[in-house]
């Protein structure tokens, strides 16, 4: 059928093309509804109903001449191919060979069988469909998701920075331990650099400008949670000390009906900074 779709293409909508079964006890009725639904090549209907339209189908498509057959209407011949192919649940045969070729659709589930073999774990994302199992269809929003973030994160991170006041100062806040929170163009630039996605990004936003909403005080010594015989970690600390980091707090905070919570650090001077939004 993909060869004589190309066949076809060649004449372009000099002919109509209609739809065509065997016409014997062995067609499936929902196939044979479809028997003589005619259309212009260049109609959506051959994109998603040229047979195949299930296993061992026999049905075809010729071409007719337009004075001959009358056009079916769209809408008619839509619904009557959605209800042929009602039973294929993994959207196999929803597709045009000929105008895709290949045999079968990019992702399946009979072919694919692994992620190494998966079009969306190698970043072909222009799929013809996504079947119904969560754990594909989660693979490629997590995908879209993380393109997402190494395209556009970085260009809100610069917009959110052009917009908050970042002015070295001590901002007096009651509701943290020491009473004032360091805000400055290197502490945003910190904090914003551990948000990975636009709701974390909005969410420090908010705190940055309202750092009297945090509450609910959980502290914890400095190198908790970190591997002394890491050097990354080692690394990581090291850097820290340098800032006079001695320990850190953590608040939650409320934003747009959802919990939040922040870590900070606390410096030997006596003020906190805001360092990430936490799980």
């Amino acid at each position: 059928m993909a060869a004589k779709w190309e066949g076809f293409m060649q004449d372009g909508d000099r002919y109509n093309l209609q739809y065509r079964t065997q016409r014997d006890k062995k067609v499936r009725p929902e196939h044979a509804a479809l028997d003589r639904v005619t259309l212009p090549m260049s109609d959506p209907f051959w994109q998603e109903y040229y047979p195949p339209n299930g296993w061992n189908c026999r049905c075809t498509v010729i071409q007719v001449r337009k004075s001959k057959y009358p056009v079916t209407p769209h809408d008619e011949a839509m619904a009557l191919g959605e209800e042929a192919t009602g039973k294929d649940t993994k959207g196999i045969f929803h597709f045009n060979p000929g105008i895709e070729q290949k045999t079968i659709p990019d992702y399946n589930p009979y072919t694919i069988k692994r992620c190494r073999d998966c079009d969306i774990a190698k970043g072909k994302l222009d799929l013809v469909f996504i079947p119904e199992n969560e754990v594909c269809a989660a693979c490629k929003l997590i995908r879209e998701c993380y393109s997402v973030s190494g395209k556009q994160v970085k260009t809100w991170r610069e917009e959110l920075k052009s917009e908050l006041p970042t002015q070295d100062r001590n901002t007096p806040v009651s509701s943290v331990q020491t009473g004032s929170m360091l805000q400055s163009a290197k502490v945003l630039d910190r904090f914003l650099s551990h948000c990975y996605n636009v709701k974390e990004i909005d969410a420090a936003r908010y705190i940055w400008t309202h750092p009297e909403e945090l509450r609910d005080r959980k502290p914890s010594p400095f190198g908790e949670g970190k591997n002394p015989n890491s050097e990354k970690d080692r690394k990581n600390l090291e850097k820290k000390k340098k800032r006079k980091v001695v320990g850190y707090n953590r608040y939650k905070f409320s934003y747009k009906g959802k919990e939040w919570n922040v870590k900070v650090e606390i410096h030997e001077k006596g003020f906190e900074q805001f360092y990430a939004i936490v799980k």
